[in-house]
């Protein structure tokens, strides 16, 4: 799988795009504040929950696009105030709960 450490506190612009060698889960930093646009997107072989750090306040447009082998929940917390355009696009392995925050702008 792939572990993004908690020295880490942002995700740039395409970091892992079309990774699609990295299997398993996706262990996100718990100091990241930002994901960037693309930062995941085309990662197809990333599978498991996904559970957004409680740190992160937007996550980029098309980040998560086309990362369709996700195959549990989805959770997003109540800090995250921003999502971008086809953030998710593309994800349709999800089958467990989706949780969204109450705040999105």
């Amino acid at each position: 799988f792939l572990t993004i450490p908690n020295a880490v506190e942002s995700i740039g612009e395409g970091a892992f795009v079309g990774c699609s060698g990295f299997t398993g889960f996706l262990s996100l930093s718990e100091n990241l504040t930002t994901i960037s646009d693309k930062a995941f997107a085309a990662c197809s072989g990333l599978t498991g929950d996904l559970t957004i750090p409680k740190t992160i306040k937007s996550i980029g447009e098309w980040a998560f696009a086309f990362c369709g082998n996700f195959t549990g929940s989805l959770t997003i917390p109540d800090s995250v105030r921003t999502i971008g355009e086809s953030a998710f696009y593309g994800c349709s392995g999800f089958t467990g709960s989706l949780n969204i925050p109450n705040l999105l702008r």
